[in-house]
């Protein structure tokens, strides 16, 4: 398989009751700053917090029937860790993650809350690959690449597709934005003093992430 624009239309099809659509949004402060256009892909709203769900559903959700039966394995620091979990889950394969043993702990504790067996191993992430690699030896589990996989790359090249919905949708743009609220002024003084941009979060999405809708 080669990633194409096809594949990536037909990553978006598999996986779009699986994940929220999250908008962009304008940051006149940075642009300001750096002299150009700025926007913000809020993928922090996903149900893991990162944009790396959507590869990790697509690779699940292209499985064969005998491949799910062996289980997956995968070895992240935190992010992928969480999309194979959760979406391992909800299609009842048993899922094997190996994460650092410096990953957060946040993130251990919500890919085991997923459903997944977290095994720490090392300090750095080629550590927990090393590892991982030596449990798929053993087990014949599928291991799931966080990037060198197709179906991955096609996942994650989908993140795209739904940005024309931001400004045809653009209710979020009338809420809670620290970019552009009558308190701009004050607040992207703020932003620019501690050399940082905090974007709060925003109800803007029409789907819930439901386990009954998943993949």
């Amino acid at each position: 398989m080669a990633v194409t624009l096809e594949t990536i239309k037909k990553a978006k099809q598999t996986i779009e009751h699986s994940i929220k659509r999250t908008p962009l949004i304008e940051c006149p402060t940075l642009e300001k700053e750096l002299g150009g256009k700025v926007l913000f892909k809020l993928e922090n709203l996903q149900k893991t917090g990162s944009f790396k769900v959507r590869g990790a559903l697509n690779r699940i959700a292209n499985l064969t029937e005998e491949e799910k039966k062996k289980g997956v394995i995968a070895s992240s620091a935190g992010n992928h860790a969480q999309g194979i979990a959760l979406g391992a889950t909800a299609q009842g394969i048993k899922s094997t993650i190996v994460m650092p043993e410096t990953a957060p702990i946040a993130k251990i504790a919500a890919t085991k809350g997923y459903g997944a067996e977290v095994v720490l191993c090392g300090s750095v992430y080629d550590d927990a690959f090393a590892k991982a690699c030596e449990i798929q030896k053993e087990t014949g589990a599928i291991f799931l690449h966080p990037f060198d996989d197709d179906y991955v790359i096609s996942g994650q090249g989908n993140i795209r597709r739904c940005d024309r919905y931001r400004y045809s949708s653009c209710s979020y743009r009338r809420r809670r934005n620290p970019c552009r609220n009558s308190n701009s002024n004050k607040i992207n003084q703020s932003i620019s003093e501690n050399n940082r941009s905090r974007i709060s979060k925003c109800c803007i999405n029409d789907r819930s992430f439901s386990k009954g809708r998943m993949l």
